[in-house]
């Protein structure tokens, strides 16, 4: 809503300023203070709610502000003494009646499965909530994470539906081949008779992801070292049958609690999730501009897809242990330009080969990070590096400080 009264104001010029909207960020950096005091039941909620008030004033109009100011007041005066789950920092709400797509059937089953609620839309699909059918009425039962394929105006660009559905069923066949992991979401089934529109169905995952940890700070660099170790051990287990995961970033690896999975005493668990753009070579579309290799991006003549997991942990590597990610630029085509123009060695990695303390760690990442596919080490040859590192001793801090 912000950045469209900003647009319309531009139009009308009435705009009093160049500066963007700020109230989306300023909303974020409340709940994150929120999910603080949810944790440690100490945050600076008041603070923050006051900047997003502030920012709320100058970027909504009218009712729009009054209404968004009066959500967050509320919310920021609730208890911390109510019922909540513990197992995850950010729970995952079950509404059996949420909105569905107007393609849904009434009975929403679909495939034997019941859709609970929609999670989300990405490139290549849909997501839902379900329960089996059979266990829908059962409280205990478990939840599944269906897929069904969107043929979007967005895909229609680049893609027939025909191929489109192609790129669907092979994304089911590069799962098929997956093993049993603790590290990868379990596959459940494909069907590519379901009705209305083909189903795939996986483990759901309920717990924080890695990209919500790194906004948390809540990490040390052993706890780094040992989720990217489990992150690795997953990615090793896909290689070993031919298939790459080929988006690798932290909001595709979910950190799954002790209590929630192995009983108490046992550290947090990284799961990777999110495998629509699995396989066995690259693909139009593959990959995010802040981890994509060169390869992804049409340079060179590579197309098997396991280096680029590589180099893509390699990016993941450098932001679990500084806190910040490695290629970073203003808008998609410059981040891209960042991976064409090094090799091994960007600027920050530059800046840990530089100090004996973190050179050990520069090493690793720029053997991870090399422009020609064939000279990168493998997953299995990182974590092994990664789990000699001398990095994580008691007295250093995270995260690692890169100097300016």
């Amino acid at each position: 809503m912000a950045q469209l009264v900003s647009g319309s104001r531009r139009r009308l010029g009435t705009t009093v300023d160049d500066e963007s909207p700020a109230s989306g960020a300023s909303i974020w950096r409340m709940g994150l203070e929120v999910e603080r005091a949810l944790r440690s039941s100490t945050s600076e909620i008041d603070h923050a709610f006051t900047g997003a008030a502030r920012a709320i004033e100058r970027d909504l109009p009218g009712a729009f502000g009054e209404l968004t100011y009066a959500a967050l007041d509320h919310l920021r005066s609730m208890p911390l003494d109510g019922p909540r789950r513990a197992r995850s920092i950010a729970p995952l709400e079950i509404e059996s009646d949420a909105p569905l797509p107007a393609w849904a059937p009434p009975s929403r089953v679909i495939g034997g499965f019941y859709l609970v609620r929609t999670v989300g839309a990405g490139a290549v699909g849909s997501v839902f909530v379900a329960r089996r059918v059979e266990e829908r009425q059962d409280e205990t039962a478990l939840f599944f994470a269906l897929k069904v394929p969107d043929y979007s105006a967005a895909a229609a660009r680049t893609l027939s539906e025909q191929e489109f559905l192609r790129l669907f069923r092979e994304e089911a066949g590069a799962l098929l081949a997956l093993p049993e992991h603790p590290n990868i979401a379990r596959f459940v089934t494909f069907d590519a008779g379901a009705r209305p529109k083909p189903i795939l169905v996986m483990e759901l995952i309920e717990g924080p992801s890695l990209e919500r940890m790194l906004e948390m700070g809540d990490l040390s660099l052993a706890r780094a070292r040992e989720l990217l170790l489990g992150v690795g051990a997953g990615l090793d287990a896909m290689h070993q049958v031919g298939v790459g995961h080929l988006d690798l970033k932290p909001s595709n690896i979910i950190v799954c609690h002790a209590d929630a999975i192995t009983g108490v005493g046992q550290p947090p668990k990284p799961v990777l999730v999110d495998f629509g753009l699995a396989g066995r070579h690259l693909r139009p579309g593959c990959g995010t501009a802040n981890y994509g290799a060169p390869e992804i991006w049409g340079v060179g003549n590579a197309a098997q897809a396991i280096p680029a997991d590589v180099y893509a942990f390699g990016c993941l590597i450098f932001e679990a242990y500084t806190g910040r990610t490695l290629f970073d630029g203003n808008g998609e085509d410059a981040m891209i330009s960042q991976h064409l123009t090094h090799d091994g060695n960007p600027e920050p990695v530059r800046a840990l080969l530089d100090r004996p303390e973190t050179q050990e760690l520069g090493q690793l990442i720029a053997h991870c990070l090399r422009r020609d596919p064939r000279d990168r080490i493998t997953i299995r040859q990182a974590r092994q590096f990664l789990a000699g590192l001398s990095l994580d001793t008691e007295d250093e801090n995270w995260p690692v400080r890169i100097a300016s």
